[in-house]
């Protein structure tokens, strides 16, 4: 009988499934990035996904976030991403938290959240990200961060690197 993670298995080295199907990734914001983090690592077979934003889809979001559809205007961003997630895969661990990261509270937030393997930084405010990379090089949390690159013209320009080697960026 075919799995739904045949495909993926077969791209992986020995145990690397049985690894994603167990692990717990955090994803701190749920907008034009976070979003399409969320989408790929339940499709991935992520066993334990923990979704936190405090925001609710707007118009302006139509044009880059998965989620934002006329028919979910005005929802909360963790709840439309928990149900997509529960669809693609009802076997998978959704904790949704319609909390905000702001300066100082990385800590309390990841605390009720339970183990986590890994985080996906999605958030804007600069230092609330500052906040949570902090907070998660201190837990030995390894972490994926996202800058924004809003008014940037040239993306031939993007690189990735380490935030230590980065330049230009707020």
């Amino acid at each position: 009988m075919e799995d739904r993670h045949d495909r993926t298995r077969s791209l992986l080295p020995d145990g690397a499934m049985e690894r994603l199907e167990t692990a717990s990734v955090l994803i701190a914001g749920l907008g034009g990035v976070g979003s399409w983090a969320v989408e790929a690592l339940a499709r991935a077979g992520v066993g334990h996904l923990i979704l936190i934003d405090f925001d609710v889809i707007t118009p302006s979001n139509l044009n880059r976030q998965l989620y934002a559809l006329e028919s979910t205007i005005g929802q909360p961003k963790c709840d439309v991403a928990a149900a997509r997630v529960k669809d693609i895969n009802p076997n998978i661990a959704v904790t949704s938290l319609r909390e905000c990261f702001e300066p100082g509270n990385a800590a309390l937030l990841l605390d009720r959240c339970g183990h986590i393997d890994y985080i996906v930084d999605a958030i804007d405010l600069m230092q609330a990200k500052i906040d949570l990379i902090t907070t998660a090089v201190e837990r030995g949390i390894p972490i994926i961060s996202s800058m924004a690159t809003g008014n940037r013209l040239d993306p031939s320009r993007l690189r990735v690197a380490d935030l230590q080697e980065t330049c230009n960026d707020p």
